[in-house]
């Protein structure tokens, strides 16, 4: 596919945007706003309306995207680390000194973050490199690679974290490791972006790393093919009900009611 069909009804190279994914602003901004994506469709299967209100308020200084951005840069790129970001040495955001910070370091088209972000970010890096399952994951492959195209009849976007023979590798964090598979299919919904993520970049294997960010202990989790296929169904569903209620327009947003017979 040499071009795409993007929400602001423009036809887009698809060459030139994949190279225009490497940009954060870029991503989260223009794309958050023109393309679907795994996190669009958590707020989409839920309703309508949900979308609608999150998708004009983007936030890509969210703490957790600035945290889960850090963590990657440094377990996938760490030659990068010094180019994206500028650290300080204050005790909080609020400070004087953060602000002058954050100041120089948007001049120069950097992220400033605390030093004490950057050491929890080398604490995991550690936990996941001397892992021997964790660190053969993630070696001999690339990283953050940017992919974009059509499902459904719709646009969507996403990032591998990392690609390799044919195999993707997504890293999470979380908060606790103990129950984490149900969460990942009924509360974040990770099922369905295991199935964009296979459509997009022509993969059949994907592999969850998931860190535990208090013990630094590591999850692997195997996605089967009855979990993407269920994600598959669901990325259908959403794809539906954005086209009834965003492109169609047979409905109001409003006007979304869950009906029921008790």
């Amino acid at each position: 596919m040499e071009t795409i069909k993007l929400f602001d009804n423009n036809n887009w190279n698809v060459k030139e945007l994949l190279k225009k994914m490497d940009d954060d602003s870029f991503y989260y901004g223009f794309l958050g706003k023109n393309a679907l994506s795994s996190s669009a469709l958590k707020d989409l299967y839920k309703s309508p309306k949900t979308y609608f209100n999150k998708t004009n308020v983007i936030n890509s200084d969210a703490p957790a995207l600035r945290e889960g951005r850090l963590i990657h840069t440094v377990v996938l790129e760490e030659e990068n680390l010094k180019d994206k970001y500028n650290f300080v040495e204050v005790a909080s955001r609020n400070t004087i000194k953060f602000k002058e910070a954050k100041k120089e370091a948007d001049s120069l088209g950097k992220e400033v973050m605390l030093s004490s972000e950057l050491n929890k970010a080398n604490e995991l890096c550690n936990a996941i490199r001397f892992n021997t399952y964790s660190n053969d994951l993630l070696t001999g492959g690339k990283a953050e690679v940017p992919g974009i195209g059509e499902l459904y009849g719709l646009p969507f976007r996403g990032k591998a974290d990392y690609l390799k023979d044919g195999h993707l590798i997504d890293l999470k964090t979380t908060a606790r490791l103990d129950g984490w598979e149900r969460s990942a299919k009924y509360q974040w919904h990770y099922d369905m972006q295991g199935w964009i993520y296979c459509e997009l970049f022509g993969v059949t294997k994907f592999t969850y790393v998931v860190v535990e960010k208090g013990t630094g202990d590591i999850g692997i989790f195997e996605l089967s093919d009855e979990t993407r296929e269920i994600g598959g169904d669901k990325v259908k569903q959403c794809a539906n009900t954005y086209k009834e209620y965003f492109v169609d327009k047979r409905s109001k947003i409003n006007d979304y009611t869950i009906r029921g017979i008790l």
